[in-house]
């Protein structure tokens, strides 16, 4: 219902070195694995692999609600969310997450951001994002007032390709998007079966 395989509501705590794969949510609110609700938690070395949500809902591993963890050197590979948007995470309006040298891979989603949808502002240090497919940002898409920036990242062959409309291969910064940087980045090969490619 709220996080296949764990809920985090008001708390405060760390997962290193943990393996989160496999989990499912079948019904509604999103989080494949994780739902994360006003609770700070540190997130270190995890993989989180095949995780999914069918529901119409968002985050096919992760659900963020006002919550601001900070996520270092984790592995996100092929969660995906059929339902809705976030592939592997969604952030809603109210967190503000630490993305430090961590790596999206084969993430996919129904509709946007197919390793992230992000609500609120967005900023990502070192990593990898690599084949994560979607409607709009095959990557990463947005929605609402939200910044973006993005440093010493590899981001490499991300589509938008479920249909003639599809847009931004890696990023589609949906109306609202207060403005965005990237800096030191390595992008190639990503396309778009509508418009633009990156």
């Amino acid at each position: 219902f709220e996080g296949g395989a764990m809920k985090w509501e008001n708390s405060v705590g760390s997962m290193t070195d943990c393996n989160l794969t496999d989990n499912q949510n079948t019904a509604s609110n999103g989080a494949g694995a994780l739902h994360l609700e006003n609770s700070p938690v540190s997130f270190v070395r995890c993989n989180l692999t095949r995780n999914s949500s069918i529901a119409n809902s968002y985050g096919g591993a992760v659900k963020l609600a006002s919550s601001s963890p900070v996520f270092t050197d984790c592995i996100f590979t092929r969660n995906s969310n059929s339902g809705n948007s976030g592939g592997a995470i969604h952030i809603d309006a109210s967190s503000t997450p630490t993305f430090t040298g961590n790596e999206f891979s084969f993430n996919s989603s129904a509709q946007f951001g197919g390793a992230i949808f992000t609500e609120g502002n967005l900023n990502l240090s070192g990593g990898l994002f690599l084949g994560n497919y979607a409607n709009f940002g095959g990557g990463v898409a947005t929605q609402g007032s939200v910044s973006c920036s993005f440093s010493n990242m590899r981001i490499l062959g991300n589509e938008s390709n479920s249909s003639a409309s599809s847009k931004g291969g890696f990023v589609y910064f949906n109306t609202g998007s207060t403005g965005s940087s990237f800096v030191n980045c390595v992008i190639s090969g990503n396309k778009s079966l509508g418009r633009n490619g990156v």
